[in-house]
């Protein structure tokens, strides 16, 4: 499944490639003119642990992979 900058939203949880496979939520989308539209993601293990990513980063199929969509309160 592709995804576009509209279609990744928050609340997505997408798995990193790579040997441990870490998953990531959405916790906001970052949209401002002029500048690539970026997503917050916190570690679904350790919700101390986030990362600002381009959201072109997370529709490459290469280094994430969408999972499943959070259940509301989860996404808060």
């Amino acid at each position: 499944m592709g995804y576009t900058n509209h279609s990744i939203s928050v609340g997505n949880i997408f798995e990193q490639a790579g040997a441990w496979k870490s998953r990531w939520l959405v916790k906001n989308v970052i949209e401002r003119p002029g500048c690539p539209t970026h997503a917050r993601l916190v570690s679904t293990d350790n919700r101390h642990e986030s990362k600002l990513i381009a959201v072109h980063a997370l529709q490459d199929r290469a280094k994430f992979t969408f999972v499943a969509q959070a259940e509301p309160a989860a996404a808060e």
